[in-house]
Parts: structure tokens; C-alpha cells; sequence
């Protein structure tokens, strides 16, 4: 994740890129990772595994940003929770995204998953 901006601005670029990608730029096919793990990793072991492995990989992202957050700098436990809280939003989000929901409500999902930032 690119290390410019305040931690807020940094995760309000990666939420932004998911709604966009649809809202502005028409891209209807989703989230690979998100359609993976709702469609196939339920019954297929190696799916499940790459999955979990590739979602690990957004938390360890999530994590390493907040850690330039004060608050969360020495907490590594509470840099944790916020990582998957966060995660659990921005998989949440894509799925709204994907739903069609308006912009509007996109955007109010958005500031209130990073208002615990």
C-alpha cells in the first residue's frame, strides 16, 4: 500500500478504488478474491486454503498501515482487531459495490468503516 498520506488517507484510497471501480469505471465483475471465497472456498480445500493465505495477506497490508498510526504503533494486539475490522469492511463494502447499491451509501459505509480510524 503506497506510504503517502495520513493513515485515514491511505485507507480511504483502498476503499475508494473498490467503489469506483464500479461507479466510475464500469467494472462489473468484482472483487476475484470476494467471489472466490463466497462461490468456491466452502467446497473446495485448495480454494479455501488460497483464499484464507491471500485474505492473511490483506490483514499483514492492513496492519503494517496502522502501525504508522500512534494510537496503534506499540498495540500489536489492538493493531490486530482493527486489521480484521477493517478487512471484514472492505470485503463488506465490495459486496455492497457489487450489489449496485447507490454511491451515496457506498460512500456513508465507507466514512463510518474508517471512522474507527
Amino acid at each position: 500500500m503506497c506510504r503517502r498520506g495520513t493513515v485515514h488517507e491511505r485507507l480511504d484510497r483502498m476503499f475508494v478504488h473498490a467503489i469506483e471501480k464500479v461507479t466510475v469505471h464500469g467494472d462489473r465483475r468484482g472483487c476475484f478474491l470476494c467471489n472466490a471465497g463466497v462461490d468456491q472456498a466452502g467446497g473446495n480445500a485448495a480454494t479455501q486454503s488460497a483464499v484464507n493465505a491471500m485474505m492473511g495477506r490483506v490483514q499483514a497490508a492492513i496492519e503494517e498501515v496502522l502501525v504508522d498510526e500512534p494510537r496503534y504503533a506499540a498495540d500489536a494486539e489492538s493493531r490486530k482487531r482493527t486489521a480484521v475490522a477493517l478487512m471484514a469492511g472492505y470485503f463488506g463494502l465490495r459486496s455492497l459495490v457489487r450489489a449496485g447499491l447507490p454511491p451515496a451509501t457506498l460512500d456513508a459505509a465507507k466514512a463510518n468503516i474508517l471512522a474507527m480510524v
